[in-house]
């Protein structure tokens, strides 16, 4: 068994494609499973922080630890808050962004290709 400690994980700031603004994400376990590898990380997004849209070539699962914010496809938006989970299919143009009041944090699950994270970003914009 082993225990990462929150106060102990190194915090970067993300930025690119992906990222519109930035977020900051804290690494969790990155793990072999089966010729996959399972990716955990906490993302936090400060107000108005948000993705551009984009899209994982595997599903993502990500469960809401704090705050609200939104988590939309090219068709709908969902409001989402603690403790809620959000099953994004593969190929499923997506985004997250924060409220404009409050902080947003979710942690997300991803088992991926060992060579490539799986995300690709669609826009710029």
């Amino acid at each position: 068994m082993e225990i990462r400690r929150a106060a102990n994980l190194k915090t970067e700031r993300r930025t690119g494609a992906v990222f519109e603004t930035q977020a900051h994400k804290r690494a969790g376990f990155s793990e072999p499973f089966d010729d996959k590898v399972l990716s955990t990380g906490e993302v936090v997004f400060a107000p108005r922080e948000r993705t551009n849209i984009h899209q994982h070539t595997v599903c993502q699962m990500i469960y809401i630890t704090s705050g609200t914010g939104i988590v939309a496809t090219v068709d709908e938006e969902f409001v989402v808050s603690e403790g809620d989970w959000v099953s994004i299919p593969p190929d499923e143009p997506h985004w997250h962004v924060a409220t404009d009041t409050e902080e947003f944090r979710h942690i997300s699950i991803v088992i991926r290709d060992p060579e490539h994270d799986g995300t690709v970003a669609l826009s710029d914009e």
